[in-house]
């Protein structure tokens, strides 16, 4: 029965990604990461989940989410770093993700299963922070703030290019293609609607990000 209504497990995205420690990773709050974007030439974010465990580490992301919202950057990684977390789109691209999704599940239907490691609240909310952070002070994103331009998750990239849910790709990528927007219906909705919504809503009314935004 299930081979007829499941469509795919979540897995880990193919190439050159390593498993990394907590060691091998900084701790860094949203006031870095103004500074960082301030001084980086990036022009877009893309938000992803690791298809792993909580605390559990990957070195093509600039910045890994853990379960509690700590936020962590790999040693020796900058902003501009070039890192392979989005087929054909990782020049000028700043790679976010949730540490979660070890065994998600996506139905044919497009329903998601979160799987035992599901996103927490706190993770899609800083998430959304660092959006509206990065979007505001990155140069060449401050024009323009939070747009699907400077943010898109990977299933919307993958869309875009060919590799997407329906595509039939043997590599697709479906990376926050739902997320449940807590704190508000708390239904699933498009993961990049969520993330884009509340980075909004930061950008806006919430004083410790507000404050960050000021040059």
């Amino acid at each position: 029965m299930c081979l007829t209504i499941c469509w795919i497990e979540c897995f880990r995205k193919g190439g050159i990604d390593m498993q990394i420690s907590r060691e091998d990773c900084k701790l860094v709050t949203l006031t870095d990461i103004a500074a960082e974007a301030r001084a980086c030439s990036a022009h877009t974010i893309t938000g992803h989940w690791t298809a792993g465990r909580y605390k559990q580490y990957f070195n093509d992301y600039h910045l890994l989410i853990n379960d509690d919202g700590e936020i962590l950057m790999p040693n020796g990684v900058t902003l501009d770093s070039v890192l392979a977390h989005t087929y054909g789109r990782n020049t000028g691209n700043i790679g976010v993700s949730m540490c979660c999704c070890l065994d998600a599940i996506i139905y044919r239907d497009g329903s998601v299963n979160f799987g035992s490691v599901p996103p927490t609240f706190a993770q899609i909310d800083a998430m959304a922070k660092i959006v509206a952070v990065i979007t505001k002070c990155a140069p060449k994103m401050a024009p323009f703030g939070v747009t699907a331009n400077t943010f898109r998750t990977h299933s919307e990239w993958a869309e875009m290019d060919g590799y997407g849910l329906y595509s039939g790709d043997a590599d697709m990528r479906w990376d926050l293609i739902k997320l449940e927007d807590l704190g508000a219906d708390e239904y699933t909705k498009p993961g990049g609607d969520v993330i884009r919504g509340k980075a909004i809503w930061h950008t806006f009314n919430n004083s410790d990000v507000y404050n960050l935004l000021q040059p």
